[in-house]
């Protein structure tokens, strides 16, 4: 192959193919690097277990470290500023903006299910 898709004419990205998996009892390594993060994320990033949970602009990137797949949690109207845990529970919350008010958004970590939201009046 030379490199090049054929369709759109774009140079083949070979990133997919350099993907690390770490095992899973490997806790003491820290993540330096995240393709597609926001550098003006706060504490936007979540690990728990086999898990990465991150955002990206308005969306919680759930993605699997096992299997490699992906699952876009999406209820924020502005950008994701920082994520929290518990057990059973992620928090996301995002601020005010315009005529948007801020949001804190519950999801259950396990099944992804938005669970409540609520804004910065209630």
């Amino acid at each position: 192959s030379s490199g090049i898709n054929a369709e759109y004419g774009n140079p083949k990205s070979t990133l997919s193919d350099k993907r690390y998996m770490a095992s899973a009892d490997s806790s003491g390594l820290e993540l330096v690097t995240m393709l597609g993060n926001e550098k003006e994320g706060r504490a936007n990033v979540v690990w728990r277990g086999a898990v990465l949970f991150y955002t990206l602009g308005n969306v919680i990137v759930v993605e699997d470290l096992k299997t490699s797949k992906q699952e876009h949690l999406i209820q924020h109207t502005e950008t994701i500023t920082s994520l929290a845990h518990t057990s059973d529970r992620i928090a996301s919350c995002s601020g005010a903006h315009r005529l948007q008010p801020s949001q804190i958004c519950i999801w259950n970590a396990d099944t992804f299910q938005l669970l409540h939201t609520c804004t910065y009046h209630e």
